[in-house]
Protein backbone atom coordinates (compact mmCIF):
# COMPACT_ATOMS: atom_id res chain seq x y z
CA UNK A 1 0.00 0.00 0.00
CA UNK A 2 1.56 3.49 -1.23
CA UNK A 3 2.36 5.86 1.75
CA UNK A 4 -0.33 8.99 1.64
CA UNK A 5 0.49 12.12 -0.09
CA UNK A 6 1.78 15.10 2.20
CA UNK A 7 -1.43 17.29 1.97
CA UNK A 8 -1.36 21.05 1.27
CA UNK A 9 -2.98 24.17 0.37
CA UNK A 10 -2.09 27.63 -0.90
CA UNK A 11 -4.23 30.60 -1.51
CA UNK A 12 -2.98 33.12 -4.64
CA UNK A 13 -4.71 36.49 -5.43
CA UNK A 14 -5.21 36.86 -8.89
CA UNK A 15 -6.69 39.25 -11.11
CA UNK A 16 -9.87 37.50 -11.51
CA UNK A 17 -10.25 36.43 -7.65
CA UNK A 18 -8.63 33.64 -5.48
CA UNK A 19 -7.05 30.34 -6.42
CA UNK A 20 -7.16 27.58 -4.23
CA UNK A 21 -3.56 25.86 -4.95
CA UNK A 22 -4.12 21.97 -3.42
CA UNK A 23 -2.26 18.94 -3.12
CA UNK A 24 -1.93 15.35 -2.16
CA UNK A 25 -4.36 12.80 -0.71
CA UNK A 26 -7.90 15.04 -0.27
CA UNK A 27 -9.95 12.24 1.89
CA UNK A 28 -11.74 11.99 5.30
CA UNK A 29 -9.19 13.14 6.95
CA UNK A 30 -8.75 16.95 5.57
CA UNK A 31 -12.38 17.11 3.88
CA UNK A 32 -12.82 19.67 6.74
CA UNK A 33 -9.11 22.03 6.04
CA UNK A 34 -10.68 21.47 2.26
CA UNK A 35 -13.95 23.16 2.80
CA UNK A 36 -12.76 25.73 5.11
CA UNK A 37 -9.84 26.82 2.85
CA UNK A 38 -12.39 27.12 -0.34
CA UNK A 39 -15.04 28.92 1.87
CA UNK A 40 -12.54 31.28 3.46
CA UNK A 41 -10.90 32.16 0.40
CA UNK A 42 -14.58 33.72 -0.99
CA UNK A 43 -14.16 36.42 1.83
CA UNK A 44 -10.93 37.50 -0.50
CA UNK A 45 -12.69 37.23 -3.54
CA UNK A 46 -15.80 36.63 -5.13
CA UNK A 47 -14.15 34.42 -7.70
CA UNK A 48 -12.40 31.25 -6.37
CA UNK A 49 -11.02 28.65 -8.40
CA UNK A 50 -10.03 25.21 -6.73
CA UNK A 51 -6.34 23.88 -8.36
CA UNK A 52 -6.37 20.29 -8.00
CA UNK A 53 -3.62 19.53 -10.50
CA UNK A 54 -1.62 18.15 -7.60
CA UNK A 55 -4.00 16.18 -6.36
CA UNK A 56 -2.67 12.40 -6.02
CA UNK A 57 -5.87 10.84 -4.63
CA UNK A 58 -9.67 12.03 -3.88
CA UNK A 59 -12.53 10.20 -2.03
CA UNK A 60 -16.26 10.72 -1.12
CA UNK A 61 -15.95 13.17 1.69
CA UNK A 62 -13.36 15.48 -0.24
CA UNK A 63 -15.84 15.13 -3.20
CA UNK A 64 -18.51 16.16 -0.46
CA UNK A 65 -16.39 18.92 1.31
CA UNK A 66 -15.95 20.36 -2.65
CA UNK A 67 -19.75 20.47 -3.27
CA UNK A 68 -20.51 21.89 0.47
CA UNK A 69 -18.00 24.71 -0.40
CA UNK A 70 -19.32 25.56 -3.54
CA UNK A 71 -22.83 26.10 -2.29
CA UNK A 72 -21.43 27.96 0.88
CA UNK A 73 -20.03 30.19 -1.26
CA UNK A 74 -22.85 30.42 -3.75
CA UNK A 75 -25.07 31.12 -0.92
CA UNK A 76 -22.61 34.00 -0.03
CA UNK A 77 -22.60 35.40 -3.80
CA UNK A 78 -19.51 33.68 -4.70
CA UNK A 79 -18.37 30.96 -7.15
CA UNK A 80 -16.36 28.27 -7.35
CA UNK A 81 -14.59 26.82 -10.18
CA UNK A 82 -13.03 23.65 -10.70
CA UNK A 83 -9.95 24.27 -12.08
CA UNK A 84 -6.52 22.62 -13.41
CA UNK A 85 -6.85 18.88 -12.08
CA UNK A 86 -4.85 15.89 -12.38
CA UNK A 87 -6.55 12.78 -14.29
CA UNK A 88 -7.79 10.99 -10.75
CA UNK A 89 -10.05 14.14 -10.00
CA UNK A 90 -10.91 14.05 -13.67
CA UNK A 91 -12.31 10.83 -13.38
CA UNK A 92 -13.95 10.95 -10.16
CA UNK A 93 -15.66 13.88 -11.46
CA UNK A 94 -16.73 12.00 -14.82
CA UNK A 95 -17.51 8.90 -12.65
CA UNK A 96 -19.57 10.88 -10.10
CA UNK A 97 -21.63 13.20 -13.28
CA UNK A 98 -19.97 16.31 -11.80
CA UNK A 99 -17.31 16.89 -14.70
CA UNK A 100 -19.74 19.48 -16.14
CA UNK A 101 -20.56 21.46 -12.92
CA UNK A 102 -23.94 22.22 -11.29
CA UNK A 103 -25.67 25.05 -10.47
CA UNK A 104 -23.17 26.06 -7.54
CA UNK A 105 -20.17 25.28 -9.34
CA UNK A 106 -18.26 25.53 -12.50
CA UNK A 107 -15.80 23.30 -14.22
CA UNK A 108 -12.97 24.60 -16.60
CA UNK A 109 -12.23 22.31 -19.38
CA UNK A 110 -9.87 19.25 -18.95
CA UNK A 111 -6.47 20.30 -21.22
CA UNK A 112 -4.70 17.60 -23.02
CA UNK A 113 -1.69 16.72 -20.95
CA UNK A 114 -2.97 17.88 -17.74
CA UNK A 115 -2.05 16.65 -14.52
CA UNK A 116 -0.42 13.84 -13.15
CA UNK A 117 -1.94 10.64 -13.13
CA UNK A 118 -1.05 9.67 -9.52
Amino acid sequence: MAAPQDFGVTIESAASGVIVHIRGDLDMSNAAVLTEALTEAGAVGDSVVADLAAVTFIDSSALSALVASARALAEAGNRLTLGPRSEVVERVLEITGLAKGSEDFDVQPATDGGGNGG
